[in-house]
């Protein structure tokens, strides 16, 4: 079962990874006509700022219809599988997020009140 796995990440990865670059070279394309050179650039920088990048889905919209002429579900179509390979990204951002309050505002809870010589002091705050 392991060495399935493994023969599985060798066949499935590389085609993953290209797979990913030419979605961008696509989103890129359709940005960059839509846009602009400059306002593209911007679109990718905030995507990678906020760890989302729309500009991939956008672009791969635009790309479908500015260069490739399809109709508006052919479009949709297009760009369907840069929201199915971002929806994990998007997912994990928002659950870990969650996750990480929840254990900061559980640790503020648990932890008891410390006195002024640094040692645990016997009274709690409820």
């Amino acid at each position: 079962m392991d060495d399935f796995r493994l023969l599985c990440r060798y066949i499935f990865g590389p085609g993953y990874v290209l797979l990913l670059v030419a979605m961008a070279g696509f989103a890129w394309a359709g940005l960059d006509q839509a846009i602009g050179t400059g306002y593209a650039l911007a679109a990718i920088g905030v995507g990678l700022l906020l760890r989302f990048n729309v500009a991939v889905i956008v672009g791969l919209y635009l790309y479908a219809g500015n260069s490739l002429g399809l109709s508006p579900v052919g479009t949709i179509l297009f760009a369907a599988p840069g929201v199915l390979m971002l929806m994990p990204i998007f997912i994990s951002t928002v659950f870990s997020l969650f996750a990480e309050r929840r254990v900061r505002s559980q640790q503020a809870i648990d932890t008891p009140p410390l006195a002024s010589n640094g040692r645990v002091s016997s009274l709690r705050l409820r």
